[in-house]
């Protein structure tokens, strides 16, 4: 209950962003399933979602806009010399 919680309090503390593409990503899908082949043995997979997310990574660092985030009590623009990326699934 404590989680639930705590998910409803930043639910409503977080701007949300949506941001609808498409890509095509025959090529990247190519490249990955070839990585697979020739990793060790024993070494995870490479797959979709971890090279999504190091685009976007990349991306937040090139484009600090869009990795800040706005102090009102200080009326100023926070910008990170971070990334963090969540994921739920």
């Amino acid at each position: 209950m404590r989680h639930a919680r705590q998910m409803m309090r930043a639910w409503r503390n977080v701007p949300r962003v949506t941001h609808c593409d498409s890509a095509d990503v025959t090529e990247m899908e190519r490249q990955r399933k070839e990585l697979n082949k020739v990793a060790r043995e024993g070494t995870p997979k490479m797959t979709l979602t971890a090279i999504v997310l190091k685009a976007v990574a990349a991306s937040l660092r090139q484009f600090p806009m869009i990795n800040c985030s706005y102090d009102a009590r200080a009326e100023e623009v926070i910008y990170k010399d971070y990334v963090h990326l969540g994921v739920a699934v």
